[in-house]
């Protein structure tokens, strides 16, 4: 127990961005050990997400193992109604990296992993794959590449059909009419760290990466609240899309081809006027490399079309004769650059 509470340790510490570089190669190594360990940080990623919603339940995990591990009595959590939720993200990771250094905090995580874990299911794609998932409701969800999402397994016991997404996922939700002797609840919400997007039964595209949130909706219907702006929801109709940001209290809201966005679950990446800085960020996302742009007029450059993606290689070759640009891999870095005049 005293091993896994300095890793869990380790694991606050990370999530709160105040990690020492040899920690995090310490704490790489023991998560890479075991599939246990994985699902630890995981759940924990979560909760640390989703707090202080989960508060509760760790409090109830917290005070049923009390007896068994000898901790204090006292409540670890105040009451969730003394929260104020205009408290903004940055905040909560400064007070959250100083709740690392007591030994209740991090112990009621531990319970809350002990009690809670096994009811919940995480899902989660590597660099340059791709999966689709059924979820309980037969609603199905394809995960890009570098993501995960998290839900319970038992939602006929909850008021909503819920998931959470770290990356990007495309959702087919079935409308719980569909279903024969449906015990379901109708709303079906997708929690991010800056939105809730709430639909009956529609396809639609979610991104969450880099503090900022899309949604693109394919078909149906959907309701989507800002949790950076309470005054901000926005009902979206297909075709429309929307964007929030940790750097900004205001919605983005245009108009768009829906393929366009989920053109990835079909191996593919789309290009409408899209600038070579934005393709650099999706290679990034997509295959966990860097890239650097040498000038900004290769930034700028501009493309139309459609490249494939399932093989890397092959990506490269077509992106360096459309953009008429050389790339030039180093390791894990790739370096964009004017072509040499011969």
């Amino acid at each position: 127990m005293e091993k896994k509470h300095y890793y869990t340790g380790l694991i606050l510490k990370s999530l709160a961005e105040d990690i020492q570089p040899d920690e995090q190669v310490e704490l790489d190594i023991w998560l890479g050990e075991h599939d246990d360990h994985q699902k630890l940080f995981f759940d924990m990623k979560s909760n640390w997400k989703t707090y202080p919603s989960a508060n509760q339940e760790t409090e109830f995990a917290y005070q049923q193992l009390r007896q068994r591990l000898d901790l204090p009595s006292q409540p670890i959590f105040s009451s969730p109604t003394e929260k104020k939720i205009s408290i903004k993200r940055t905040s909560l990771f400064r007070l959250r990296a100083a709740a690392t250094i007591t030994g209740v905090l991090l112990l009621s995580f531990l319970a809350y992993y002990f009690v809670s874990s096994s009811s919940k299911t995480v899902y989660q794609t590597g660099y340059g794959e791709t999966a689709t998932y059924q979820l309980p409701d037969s609603s199905l969800v394809t995960l890009n590449a570098n993501s995960s999402l998290e839900f319970s397994q038992n939602w006929q016991q909850h008021t909503l059909r819920e998931v959470w997404l770290d990356g990007e996922a495309f959702f087919q939700v079935t409308k719980i009419s569909q279903l024969p002797a449906a015990e379901l609840p109708d709303r079906f919400v997708v929690h991010t760290p800056q939105a809730d997007v709430e639909v009956l039964g529609t396809s639609f595209n979610v991104e969450d990466r880099r503090g900022t949130t899309t949604v693109v909706l394919n078909s149906g219907e959907v309701k989507l609240k800002s949790l950076l702006n309470q005054d901000s929801e926005v009902v979206m109709q297909p075709g429309d899309y929307v964007a929030m940001s940790e750097s900004t209290d205001h919605l983005v809201r245009k108009i768009v081809d829906p393929a366009q966005f989920s053109s990835w679950t079909e191996h593919k990446l789309i290009m409408d006027n899209t600038s070579l800085r934005s393709i650099a960020q999706t290679i990034e996302d997509y295959y966990g490399l860097q890239v650097r742009l040498e000038t900004t007029s290769i930034a700028e450059k501009a493309l139309t079309g459609s490249i494939p993606t399932e093989d890397l290689n092959s990506f490269l070759t077509i992106l360096s004769a459309s953009a008429d640009v050389q790339i030039v891999r180093q390791e894990n870095i790739l370096i964009l650059r004017n072509k040499a005049v011969p």
